[in-house]
């Protein structure tokens, strides 16, 4: 009987340090891991979608504005039903025209050349141009080189917020 306790004690020593090393080949939970691969899949998510509009509208010899726009707007709303509050700017350098679409929540600045203000979701278009800043906030400043050499050029900023 001895031999026997002294077997059990050794195959259950044996289970416990085989957990220890599964547990130390699993990776830690981070939490703030989770905002970070929420935003970066609804960055990624967005911009290859986007690419796939602004083609589809041009097969199609549809105004790639408006696809874009409309694309957007619904995916901003499918965003917030999944908790997730985005806001975008995008330059999108088509031709010999730079279209700028705000759907910040507040109103942003423009600055190729002077300063023009652009309300929230609204759009404005300029002649292309190779650099373009945005002053979206006291703390954010943005500059874009577009590629003019390009027939089309798109551009974003994206930004997201957890609902609560």
């Amino acid at each position: 009987m001895k031999k026997l306790n002294k077997k059990g004690q050794f195959y259950i020593f044996l289970c416990l340090v085989l957990l220890a090393y599964i547990a130390t080949l699993s990776p830690s939970l981070d939490i703030s891991q989770g905002k970070a691969t929420s935003y970066s899949i609804a960055r990624d998510n967005y911009l290859t979608e986007c690419t796939h509009v602004i083609n589809n509208a041009l097969f199609e010899k549809q105004n790639v504005t408006s696809q874009l726009d409309y694309f957007t707007q619904v995916y901003i709303d499918y965003q917030e039903v999944q908790g997730l509050s985005v806001s975008v700017i995008y330059l999108l350098s088509m031709d010999d025209t730079l279209y700028v679409r705000n759907y910040y929540k507040d109103s942003v600045i423009i600055t190729p050349s002077g300063e023009t203000a652009i309300g929230k979701d609204t759009m404005h278009e300029f002649q292309r141009m190779s650099q373009v800043a945005i002053n979206a906030s006291k703390y954010e400043y943005y500059t874009f080189n577009i590629d003019v050499s390009k027939q089309i050029d798109l551009q974003v900023i994206f930004k997201t917020e957890t609902s609560q």
